[in-house]
């Protein structure tokens, strides 16, 4: 027997040691990459249910953007690694060229880590979106965590067109 979540508890991991069973930590995005690998539908509390495609999760997003939808589209997920978003936010303030854009990672603190509920608001999903894909070459040392930190929040990487920019 083997246990694999998205999240285990100190306890359990100590109750599971003591019977003998294995387990595995792993991200949620990972979680739903497997289950739509085999075409299995999983929907969360605060989530629009994904059905899964043949095509991954980047073509969820692709279609997505054909069909215009619009940036209130993108959710939070359920569970969030708030450890690993910020070493990703640790990680992008590491990468940015100029002091100013170091901004991002100032509200992804407030609104994500330091929050009791982990929301991000507009502005700041834009500015992240604007990180995601940029054409500068003075950001393009922050854009590959700022997808990281997309891909870690919301499941997939925002897309800037959403919103206008």
């Amino acid at each position: 027997m083997w246990l694999v979540a998205p999240h285990i508890p100190h306890a359990v991991r100590e109750f599971l040691d003591r019977i003998g069973i294995e387990y595995s930590e792993i991200h949620e995005v990972q979680f739903r990459r497997v289950a739509d690998r085999y075409g299995i539908a999983i929907q969360s509390p605060n989530r629009e249910p994904v059905r899964p495609q043949a095509s991954g999760a980047g073509r969820l997003h692709q279609r997505r953007a054909a069909e215009g939808v619009s940036h209130e589209s993108y959710r939070l997920l359920a569970s969030i690694d708030k450890r690993g978003i910020a070493a990703l936010i640790n990680e992008f303030e590491g990468a940015v060229k100029r002091r100013v854009d170091i901004g991002l990672a100032v509200k992804l603190r407030k609104q994500v880590l330091d929050a009791t509920v982990a929301s991000v608001d507009h502005a700041t999903m834009m500015q992240l979106a604007k990180w995601c894909k940029t054409e500068g070459p003075v950001y393009w040392g922050g854009m590959a965590v700022a997808q990281k930190i997309g891909a870690d929040l919301f499941g997939v990487v925002l897309d800037r067109k959403h919103f206008g920019t």
